[in-house]
């Protein structure tokens, strides 16, 4: 279904857009992406969409000037002036359905990443198993 969806409105990837707010230690932060991509295709296993793991595409928008210990509304504020830009850009060529932008969650939502967030992931002894880690979901229109 999720493939047909994203064909069907021309996507070709899928995954959250994520802002670093946090630049205390890169091997954390590292540690950190990896964790999470590792989650990501561990959930895509057990329920058998291992083939998805092609297409997910998880940027990261890091500007340590700016963003370092940016808050959800100035990292919201980024990512609807991202948005629009996206829509723009490909306005002229239709690679994106009328409407595309808007009715998937890598377009409606965004990840931000502060300290308590990253550390909940990589300093959580029971990561793999789900407990206490957590981000920072930021919905666009919100």
């Amino acid at each position: 279904e999720i493939k047909r969806t994203f064909k069907h409105l021309g996507h070709r990837h899928w995954g959250f857009i994520i802002y670093r707010c946090t630049y205390g230690d890169q091997d954390t932060w590292s540690r950190f992406m990896v964790t999470l991509h590792d989650s990501v295709r561990k959930g895509l296993a057990h329920y058998s969409t291992e083939e998805l793991t092609d297409s997910l595409n998880c940027s990261v928008r890091e500007d340590a000037s700016t963003l370092d210990g940016a808050s959800k509304d100035l990292v919201r504020q980024r990512f609807r002036d991202s948005k629009a830009n996206a829509e723009r850009e490909t306005a002229d060529s239709q690679s994106v359905q009328i409407g595309g932008h808007g009715s998937t969650p890598r377009y409606n939502y965004c990840v931000h990443v502060d300290e308590d967030a990253l550390q909940s992931v990589v300093g959580s002894a029971n990561v793999a198993l789900g407990f206490e880690a957590y981000v920072n979901l930021v919905k666009a229109d919100w």
